[in-house]
């Protein structure tokens, strides 16, 4: 019996001090949307909730690889803009390009049965479209397949909107925020000892 209560005391311990905590919120496409992190090793993992899949994320892991992310999405925000104004200007309907930009490797993670995660690659390649009605989105449209079981795969689709919506996932991935989030977390734990 004590044996027992240790492993189920043990199980909870562990599951608690190495998950992920919800850190912030953003908001894309009128959805408010979860951002978890942990600290492993001292570098940020960064969890990012799809808009509209609360069962689909994706993960950057090291805190170079998320200011390099928000630098690319700052890279693509400008762009956008700029393309939402000649579209506009020009009367562009019905367009898709591909943004030239080198988004970090991340990983996939979906739940199914249980969750599962991808390898580690290039999956944000993200495409400007504007559909015939003339709006305009920014939009990522994956495959990923499950690191340890090929024929487990999902498809993704991240979209933003709107230039807030851009803004809105910039100011959450802030990595000072994100880690001040971490340990006001931390604090809270240190008051019952």
């Amino acid at each position: 019996m004590k044996k027992t209560a240790f492993f189920i005391m043990f199980a909870l311990f562990t599951n608690f001090v190495f998950a992920q905590n919800v850190v912030g919120k953003y908001t894309a496409m009128n959805l408010t949307n979860n951002i978890e992190a942990s600290i492993k090793q001292g570098d940020l993992r960064v969890w990012v909730a799809i808009p509209g899949d609360e069962n689909t994320m994706f993960k950057i892991e090291g805190e170079n690889d998320l200011n390099s992310f928000i630098l690319q999405l700052k890279k693509c925000k400008e762009k956008y803009i700029e393309w939402c104004n000649v579209a506009k200007t020009n009367n562009v309907t019905n367009y898709a390009k591909k943004f030239d930009v080198s988004f970090p490797n991340i990983e996939i993670w979906w739940k199914g049965s249980k969750w599962f995660s991808s390898y580690k690659r290039n999956f944000f390649r993200p495409s400007f479209f504007i559909n015939k009605e003339g709006t305009a989105i920014f939009i990522v449209n994956e495959q990923a397949s499950d690191w340890d079981n090929e024929y487990i795969d999902t498809e993704f689709t991240f979209i933003l909107g709107s230039v807030d919506d851009f803004d809105n996932l910039i100011t959450a991935l802030n990595p000072e925020k994100i880690r001040n989030a971490l340990t006001k977390n931390e604090n809270i734990d240190d008051l019952f000892k």
